[in-house]
C-alpha cells in the first residue's frame, strides 16, 4: 500500500496534464459546469501531443515549457473564436444550464467515487507501481519514450527513431508518449511508474468523466445519469481493462478513453433527438475540432470510430429530419443523398487508413452465431454474463426504441455488426475491410463496443432506478410511512444498496476475471512470456556490466528490447519491425564464423569498429535456438566472444574476436 501512495504526486501530475491545459480551453470555448472537466480532456492531448510535434520545429528541447507556449497560444485563439461563434446566433441554442443554473457538485462526487473504484482497480492490474507489462508493444512504447527523454523530442515523426541504429523514423501516434516522458520527466519516477501513474490517470481522467458527461447529455435526469455513467464506467470488462493486457495498447487505451465525451459532444452538435444541450452547437463544434488532433494522435483508428459515429448519428438525424419535414419526398432524397456522401466519405478513409495486410495477421475466435451471442449479452471474450450492466442496456435499448430515439440505437447495431464480423467471420475480403483498421485484432473492436453499449446502458440504468425508487415510495406508503421526506430518503438508500449490488454483481462475473486476465501481463515468471525471471535478473545488472557506450545484440522477438526502455544501454534491434543496418546484418549472420575464415573475421571486426567497438551479445534464447536471419549468433564460443554474466540460461557476451 505504501508503494501505491508514494505514486500519488505522480498520478496528480499525469492527471493534472490531462486536464488543465485543455480545461481552460474548454472554458474559453464556452464549456460550462462538469463539461469542463470531461471536454478539457481530448483538448489536452491535442495540446500536448501538437506541442511535441511544433517544439523540434522552433528549436525547444521537449519539456513543459514547449506545452506552456502552446496552450498560451491556443487559448488567445480560443478566446477569439468563441467571440466569433457566439455572433452567429442561427448556430446557437441555449444550453440546459443556461435557463436554470445547475450545480456541477453531484457530477463531481459522482465522478470522485467512480474515480476512487476505478483506480482501484487499475492499480490490481501491474500489482505494484514498479512492476509493467512485458507484452510485446509495451517494449516500443517504454523505449520510444526512453528516446524522446533522451533526444529531447516527443514528436509523431521522431519518437519511432528508437528503433533503429541509424535513427531512421516514421510517422507514429505518439500521443500517449509525450504524456509519459512529460510525467518521468516532472516527477522523477521510472518509466513503469509513469507508465502506471498514467493508466490510472486516464481510466479515470479520460473515460470516467467522459462517460458521466455522455449520460448527462443523454438523459433529464442529471444526478441519475451521473452515478450511472460513473458506476457502469467501472463496470465494462471490455475496456479499460482489456486493452491494459493485451499488446499492451496504451495508445488505443487513450484513444478510446476520449470517445465518450466526443460522442456526447457530437450528439449536441447534431441535435440528435433527446439529447440535453450541456453546451452549444457553436461550442461543440468548437471543442470537437480542438479534440480530433489529439484523437488522430492517441490513435487513427480510434478517430475513425468517433468519423464513423457521428455518420451513424448524422444518417438518422437526418432521415428523421425528413420524415418530419411538411415536404417530405424532397427531404427524403436530401437524406439519402447526405447519407451516400457521408458513407462514401468514411468509406475511403476507413480503406485507406490501414496498416498493410501482411501486418493484420489476428483470426477471428468466434463463428457468428457466439459472436452474436456475446454482443447480444455483453459477454465478449468468452467473459461469463454480467447480468446487472446486460439488463441495464437491453433495458436501455428497448427504451430508445419505444421513445423513438433511433440515433444511439443504431451506434450499438454498427458497432455491434463491427464486432461481429471481426470475431466470428470468416477470414475473407469482408473482414479485411470491416477490420483492417484495427489489424483485424479482435481485441481492439471488443474495446469499442463498450462505447456503443454506454448510452443504452446508462438510459437502462435511470430507468430502473427511477422504476425503483418509485416502487420503494409506493410501498412504503402502504405501509403506512407517512413522511414523504422519509420515504424519499429510504427511496435514495435502498437504491444506493441497489447499485452497490449491482456492481458487484458485474465484478464477480466479468470484471475481476479480466483482471486476472490482464495481471498475467505484468506478472514476470519463470516461464512468462517474453521476460522471465532470469531474463529480468540479466536486465537489471547489465548497466552494471557494460560502459555506457555498448551495443547488445539480441533478437527482438524474445525480451531483449526491454534492456534499452528499462536501461538506456543501447540494442539492436530494438524492436521487431526493423530494418537492421550493415554491421548489424554481419554480426547477426556471420559472428559465429568469424574464428574459421579471415575473410568473415574482417568483415566482423569492421562492422564492430563501426558500431563503436563495444559490442555483446544478449542471449535470451538457447545458444543454439536462433532463427535463420540470427544464425550468426548461434553456438558462439572464446575466442570469438567471452561471457561476462549468466543467469540461469541467460548470458552477456562480450565479443573479443578483433583483439586476438
Amino acid at each position: 500500500m505504501l508503494d501505491w501512495i508514494m505514486l500519488v504526486p505522480a498520478v496528480i501530475v499525469a492527471a493534472a496534464l490531462l486536464v488543465l491545459p485543455g480545461a481552460t480551453l474548454a472554458a474559453a470555448l464556452g464549456v460550462r459546469g462538469f463539461g469542463i472537466l470531461a471536454a478539457g480532456v481530448p483538448i489536452s492531448v491535442t495540446v500536448v501531443a501538437g506541442s511535441a510535434i511544433v517544439a523540434p520545429w522552433v528549436g525547444l528541447r521537449w519539456g513543459l515549457l514547449p506545452v506552456v507556449l502552446t496552450w498560451a497560444v491556443l487559448l488567445l485563439i480560443a478566446g477569439a473564436l468563441y467571440r466569433l461563434v457566439r455572433r452567429l446566433r442561427a448556430f446557437e441554442r441555449p444550453p440546459a444550464w443556461r435557463g436554470r443554473p445547475v450545480s456541477p457538485w453531484p457530477s463531481l462526487v459522482a465522478w470522485v467515487l467512480g474515480s476512487l473504484y476505478m483506480t482501484y482497480l487499475v492499480a490490481r492490474i501491474p500489482g505494484t507501481p514498479s512492476a509493467f507489462s512485458i507484452r510485446f508493444d509495451n517494449a516500443f512504447h517504454l523505449g520510444a519514450t526512453r528516446y524522446a527523454m533522451e533526444t529531447g523530442n516527443a514528436s509523431a515523426f521522431h519518437v519511432s527513431g528508437f528503433a533503429s541504429l541509424d535513427g531512421v523514423a516514421s510517422l507514429y501516434p505518439a500521443a500517449w508518449h509525450g504524456f509519459l516522458s512529460l510525467v518521468a520527466q516532472t516527477t522523477g519516477v521510472s518509466l513503469p511508474e509513469a507508465s502506471n501513474a498514467m493508466m490510472i490517470a486516464v481510466a479515470t481522467v479520460g473515460w470516467v468523466s467522459g462517460c458521466i458527461f455522455l449520460g448527462l447529455v443523454v438523459s433529464r435526469h442529471r444526478i441519475l445519469a451521473a452515478v450511472g455513467g460513473a458506476a457502469l464506467a467501472c463496470c465494462f470488462h471490455t475496456f479499460p481493462f482489456l486493452l491494459l493486457n493485451y499488446g499492451t495498447l496504451y495508445p488505443n487505451f487513450l484513444g478510446v478513453s476520449l470517445l465518450p465525451a466526443m460522442l456526447g459532444l457530437t450528439a449536441v452538435l447534431l441535435r440528435v433527438r433527446g439529447v440535453q444541450p450541456e453546451v452549444t452547437r457553436g461550442t461543440a463544434f468548437l471543442v470537437l475540432g480542438a479534440s480530433l488532433p489529439g484523437l488522430l494522435l492517441a490513435h487513427p483508428n480510434t478517430a475513425l470510430v468517433w468519423a464513423l459515429l457521428t455518420v451513424v448519428l448524422a444518417s438518422v438525424s437526418v432521415f428523421e429530419w425528413a420524415v418530419r419535414s411538411s415536404q417530405r419526398g424532397r427531404a427524403l432524397v436530401t437524406a439519402t443523398v447526405v447519407t451516400l456522401v457521408l458513407v462514401a466519405v468514411t468509406a475511403t478513409a476507413w480503406s485507406v487508413m490501414r496498416p498493410p495486410r501482411d501486418e493484420s495477421p489476428w483470426s477471428p475466435y468466434r463463428e457468428l452465431p457466439g459472436a452474436a451471442w456475446e454482443l447480444a449479452t455483453n459477454s465478449q471474450v468468452f467473459s461469463p454474463i454480467p447480468v446487472s450492466v446486460s439488463v441495464a442496456i437491453i433495458v436501455g435499448l428497448v427504451l430508445l426504441v419505444l421513445k423513438r430515439r433511433f440515433a444511439f440505437v443504431a451506434v450499438w447495431v454498427v458497432i455491434g455488426a463491427l464486432f461481429v464480423i471481426t470475431v466470428g467471420a470468416p477470414a475473407g475480403d469482408l473482414r479485411w475491410f470491416v477490420s483492417g483498421v484495427f489489424f483485424q485484432d479482435n481485441l481492439r473492436v471488443v474495446a469499442v463496443t463498450a462505447v456503443s453499449a454506454m448510452v443504452p446502458a446508462i438510459l437502462g440504468f435511470v430507468a430502473l432506478a427511477r422504476w425503483w425508487m418509485a416502487a420503494i415510495t409506493w410501498l412504503a406508503r402502504r405501509v403506512g410511512m407517512s413522511s414523504a421526506r422519509g420515504r424519499a430518503r429510504l427511496a435514495r438508500v435502498t437504491l444506493a444498496i441497489v447499485v452497490l449490488l449491482g456492481v458487484l454483481v458485474a465484478y464477480q462475473r466479468a470484471v475481476n476475471p479480466a483482471l486476472h486476465w490482464a495481471r498475467n501481463a505484468y506478472t514476470i515468471t519463470s516461464d512468462s512470456y517474453l521476460v522471465n525471471a532470469d531474463e529480468w535478473a540479466m536486465i537489471q545488472r547489465i548497466p552494471d556490466l557494460v560502459p555506457d557506450d555498448a551495443l547488445l545484440i539480441g533478437e527482438p522477438r524474445s525480451g531483449t528490447p526491454f534492456v534499452y526502455a528499462l536501461t538506456g544501454v543501447r540494442v539492436a534491434p530494438a524492436y521487431m519491425y526493423v530494418i537492421a543496418n550493415d554491421d548489424e546484418e554481419t554480426i547477426r549472420t556471420q559472428l559465429n564464423r568469424a574464428d574459421s575464415s579471415p575473410r568473415v573475421r574482417e568483415q566482423v571486426c569492421d562492422a564492430v569498429e563501426d558500431l563503436g567497438g563495444e559490442v555483446y551479445v544478449l542471449s535470451f534464447h538457447h545458444p543454439d535456438e536462433y532463427p535463420r536471419m540470427y544464425r550468426g549468433l548461434n553456438g558462439l564460443a572464446p575466442p570469438t566472444v567471452q561471457e561476462v554474466a549468466r543467469e540461469g540460461d541467460v548470458t552477456l557476451e562480450r565479443v573479443t574476436i578483433c583483439e586476438q
